[in-house]
C-alpha cells in the first residue's frame, strides 16, 4: 500500500508480527531516520498497547479515510 494518500486522522488497520489492530494516523508520512524508511505515526483506538507507534508501507492492511465534511 501506498503511504502517500494516508492523512493524519484516517484510521489504518495494521499487521505487525502478527498481532492485528486499528490504528488513528497521528502524523502523515515521514521519514523515520533511526529505520531509514517512511512510516506512518499512530496511537491505539481501543485504548490497549499496540506492538509498535511506526507502520511500515507492508504493514498496512487496510486504510479507512476520514469523511471530508466530519467534525471533530
Amino acid at each position: 500500500m501506498k503511504l502517500a494518500a494516508i492523512k493524519a486522522g484516517d484510521i489504518v488497520r495494521a499487521d505487525v508480527r502478527g498481532d492485528r489492530f486499528y490504528g488513528l494516523v497521528t502524523e502523515p508520512v515521514a521519514m523515520n531516520e533511526v529505520l531509514r524508511r517512511r512510516v506512518l505515526t499512530v496511537s491505539s483506538l481501543t485504548g490497549r498497547p499496540i506492538p509498535s507507534r511506526f507502520l511500515s508501507a507492508a504493514q498496512v492492511i487496510a486504510h479507512y479515510r476520514r469523511a471530508s465534511g466530519s467534525r471533530d
